[in-house]
């Protein structure tokens, strides 16, 4: 595996473990306005999805011979 891909994964997971964590989103991205009404959820949803991208970036299943 590419060290640089790695390093993205890694940066993806910890992002994602962030988003949980402080049941907020990533601090580096536009904000979602605090009166939406699904806000914490959809903060979640992002955070797993953060980290699903990041694990499927460190596990070899797709890449090629």
């Amino acid at each position: 595996m590419n060290p640089n891909n790695a390093l993205y994964a890694f940066g993806a997971i910890l992002l994602g473990v962030v988003g949980i964590a402080f049941h907020d989103f990533a601090m580096q991205w536009q904000p979602v306005p605090a009166g939406f009404p699904i806000r914490t959820p959809l903060a979640y949803v992002s955070g797993f999805i953060l980290i699903a991208g990041g694990a499927a970036l460190l596990s070899r299943k797709g890449e090629r011979a």
